[in-house]
């Protein structure tokens, strides 16, 4: 992919993937890349599993910083969850909002940042669960940016899907192994 080429907000976002299967009533273990600590998704929350299998959660609970329990609505068997195991899972870009504490990294893929009468876009992320990175489209190829940058020193407008923040002197040009 060349940095000239537009990157689409994603929609659905993508969240994870199913790392396994938990119980004899299906239970799903979830690998969640989200920003703030792990959070529970809410009750009757629909999730897309691979391509376009629809499921609501039942219920959900915190594992640990970077995995949740699933129960979801037509799974009743660890033979019926493990079907799903190794599957992306993804949501409405529209539903992640308003979830308290659920902040999906890959809901910036595809967001805008302005910096000194700039315009980058962001390509992709590195979904590191200690520090996150956003990685930029740039001139010299794709650098990243540290998510806690962004939120320190930089403005979100979600309904805008941009980034103000003032990038600092010779960030671009870390483009490294990026590329």
């Amino acid at each position: 992919m060349t940095t000239e080429e537009t990157i689409q907000l994603q929609d659905p976002v993508y969240l994870g993937y199913v790392k396994k299967v938990h119980g004899i009533k299906g239970k799903v273990v979830a690998r969640i890349f989200n920003v703030l600590m792990q959070s529970e998704i809410p009750v009757d929350t629909e999730l897309v599993f691979g391509e376009d299998r629809a499921e609501n959660v039942q219920e959900s609970s915190v594992r640990d910083s970077e995995t949740i329990f699933l129960s979801l609505s037509s799974i009743g068997s660890a033979e019926e969850a493990e079907k799903l195991k190794g599957k992306s899972i993804r949501m409405a870009r529209k539903s992640t909002f308003g979830l308290p504490e659920f902040l999906p990294v890959y809901l910036f893929v595809g967001m805008t940042l302005s910096s000194n009468d700039r315009e980058l876009q962001v390509v992709d992320v590195f979904p590191d669960s200690v520090n996150p990175l956003l990685l930029m489209g740039g001139v010299d190829g794709v650098f990243p940016i540290p998510l806690t940058m962004v939120f320190d020193m930089g403005k979100i407008d979600w309904e805008e899907n941009s980034i103000h923040l003032v990038i600092p002197n010779g960030m671009e040009k870390n483009t490294g192994d990026w590329n």
